[in-house]
């Protein structure tokens, strides 16, 4: 996730507001009607009203067509299917038609050599009532998907308590008598005094918000928080570092890896806030890597 220009409250505010007085999650405007069709690749997009005569003209001076220049020029201009097919078996590039809320993606193998998220998110189409069907032509496979599935990351957990986060996010300048509770959803690796083992108590989590830099969310690019964070062991002698950022908004997290961990909470984890134990097969073990 990509750090926001601004790491003021008032973004989440914002956020949290609309979805507190709506009670649900706002949607994105349905796309522009017409059909129109796109050669998109990982560079670029390219709007087409004839892909093959597109790509004939093209031909000479895109890179994307570099792999499929000698064929172009041996096919006939009329035959356009065989051209579309020399293009998407030989090229990056994936053509997509956008009818409404009605997509149709071919592309010439799965998986396709095209990501086809940025094409999704720019023209607001990664949402649930959007009917995506992607042909790959190399084996004459049809498959039908939501629009919803083309979002980053991970829908957050079905009961996550968002009221409850965005609540104590807006409080986290403010001392309340539940912070040392144990926040739901939370596995962090580690143990605080009189919490259960695993769990990060709201005042850690309040102290991260105070202290790291928000994100922007890859879907919707709006304010994220940290909804997680810990070093957990993933095997018999390996430990991981991850944190959770959860967007109220589109109602998507991403988890990323934090690189080194120590680092991280000493940055933004206060002395008075730090674990004090750290979980090894389940049992507590002092945790003094950090002062």
């Amino acid at each position: 996730m990509n750090p926001i220009p601004d790491p003021s409250r008032r973004g989440f505010i914002q956020a949290a507001a609309s979805l507190l007085a709506a009670g649900s999650l706002p949607t994105v405007g349905a796309a522009s009607a017409g059909p129109r069709q796109y050669f998109v690749g990982q560079a670029g997009v390219w709007p087409v009203e004839n892909p093959a005569g597109w790509a004939l003209a093209r031909r000479a001076d895109l890179p994307e067509l570099e792999r499929a220049r000698d064929g172009l020029a041996t096919l006939d201009p009329a035959d356009h299917d065989s051209i579309t097919h020399l293009v998407l078996r030989r090229c990056p590039l994936s053509l997509v038609k956008v009818d409404g809320a009605m997509v149709t993606a071919q592309q010439w193998t799965r998986p396709g050599k095209v990501d086809l998220r940025p094409f999704l998110k720019a023209h607001a189409l990664a949402r649930p009532d959007v009917a995506i069907t992607i042909v790959y032509r190399k084996k004459g496979i049809t498959e039908h998907r939501s629009g919803n599935e083309f979002l980053y990351g991970s829908p957050i957990p079905q009961g996550f308590p968002v009221e409850a986060f965005a609540r104590k996010r807006l409080n986290c300048f403010m001392v309340e008598v539940d912070d040392n509770d144990p926040a739901p959803f939370t596995g962090s690796g580690f143990g605080w005094p009189g919490v259960p083992d695993d769990s990060i108590p709201w005042r850690a989590l309040k102290s991260v918000w105070r202290n790291a830099p928000q994100s922007a969310c890859p879907n919707c690019d709006g304010p994220t928080l940290i909804r997680n964070f810990g070093y957990r062991q993933v095997s018999f002698f390996g430990f991981a570092g991850a944190l959770v950022h959860s967007c109220f908004r589109c109602g998507t997290e991403e988890k990323t890896i934090a690189g080194d961990h120590i680092s991280w909470m000493t940055r933004h984890l206060e002395i008075a806030h730090r674990p004090v134990d750290r979980l090894v097969f389940g049992a507590r073990r002092p945790w003094k890597t950090i002062g």
